[in-house]
């Protein structure tokens, strides 16, 4: 951001353009043929999706706001109701 005397919006598209590139290089590759299996493929994409999730608006940290600690409480401590 300093070197390129960019603004902290300018800086901020940035990151979401490469975000953006990233996940349909991903998308892309999980056509392509792999080594890999498609199971841990998918884990691992799923696992950046979720810290997608969790930090698009914030780390929840450094300031945190009521739907930083929403998304932390419905993820990991709130239960999960399943009908019998």
């Amino acid at each position: 951001m300093y070197d390129n005397n960019a603004t902290e919006d300018e800086a901020r598209e940035h990151i979401k353009f490469l975000i953006s590139e990233t996940w349909k290089d991903m998308n892309k590759k999980d056509e392509d043929e792999s080594c890999l299996s498609e199971n841990f493929v998918e884990v691992c994409k799923n696992m950046a999706r979720t810290a997608l999730f969790i930090y698009e608006n914030g780390d929840g940290h450094g300031s945190q706001n009521s739907l930083s600690k929403e998304r932390i409480s419905t993820l990991i401590i709130t239960p999960i109701n399943i009908p019998k």
